[in-house]
This record gives C-alpha cells, structure tokens and sequence, in this order.
C-alpha cells in the first residue's frame, strides 16, 4: 500500500476544486450586479424625491403678490416643457425677495437644470439633477376652478415618478 494520491485522484480533486471556484466567482459577480443596480435606483430616488420636494416648496411658497394671481398673473406656468414658478427666495446679495423659478430638461447633457432669476440681482442656474430622460409638466384645471400641477420625471434607469401639486 502507498501513502498518497495517484495522479488520476490529484486532477479529479483539482476538477471539483475548479468548480467550486467557478460557482463562488459567478454568485459573486451576479450579486455585485444586483447590488450596484440597487444601489443606482435607490440614488436615483433620492436624487428625484428631492427635486419634487424642492418643486413643492416653491409651489407652496408662492410669489410676495397673491392678488395679482387673480388677475390671470398665475404664480405656475408651463410654457413648451418649461415649469416657471414666480417663488421667494435669496438674491445673489443674500437678500430675500421674489424670484422666478424655471425648471427645464437640458436634453444634451441630460439634466434638469434651475434658473434663478431675482428680482434684483443677476441670475443663476445650476444643474439639479443627473440621468434625466424625461420632464414633463401639466396645468390643469377642475371643475371648482382648483388649478393642480402635475410633474412626471423619468431617469435613464426608466423609474418614472410623478407627483400632483394644487397651484392655489
């Protein structure tokens, strides 16, 4: 009797051993995939959740004159895919005042970019948000004359969200 292992005994070890490694290698890749991919739909939540939040905070705000929203000077608009809210907010002199909100898909960089415009002071605009497929915004009026904004963002990943504000 030999103490050892044939050659035939070493490579079927080193077959079984290979397989093991192949299926550790390939789980490990798939959760990786399915982590990363969770990962970029949760950031892309957050990202768009806080752009409805910021779109609900100028909405609700509201512009310094109300009275002049009953004259047809409403304080949301949609003009051609552009959302134009008349808001309060910080002049670039750090002063509070009115202050027109535009939201729009910048569609080559893929972006919602903010423009700030102040009343007094200059403008400012910025990029919100990333990964952008789609902005799209409604007015809509029922029948007890209540005016709601309807805003549908989708993101490269293809998650649509859709929040519905009253403008009044």
């Amino acid at each position: 009797m030999s103490r050892g292992l044939t050659l035939i005994e070493l490579l079927a070890s080193l077959v079984v051993l290979s397989g093991v490694m192949l299926a550790v290698a390939t789980w490990t890749r798939a959760s990786t995939t399915l982590a990363a991919g969770a990962s970029r739909t949760v950031h892309e939540q957050a990202g768009i959740e806080s752009v409805l939040r910021l779109i609900a905070e100028d909405v609700a705000t509201g512009d310094f004159e109300p009275q002049d929203r009953r004259r047809n000077d409403p304080h949301v608009e949609v003009d051609d895919g552009v959302l134009i809210i008349r808001t309060r907010g910080t002049a670039s002199a750090g002063e509070p005042g009115a202050v027109v909100h535009t939201y729009s898909l910048d569609r080559v960089a893929g972006e919602l970019v903010l423009r700030a415009k102040p009343q007094r002071g200059r403008s400012t605009e910025r990029a919100l948000l990333g990964d952008v497929e789609a902005f799209a915004c409604v007015l809509e009026e029922d029948e007890e004359d209540e005016v709601a904004l309807t805003v549908t963002l989708t993101g490269v990943g293809g998650g649509t969200y859709e929040r519905r504000y009253t403008t009044e």
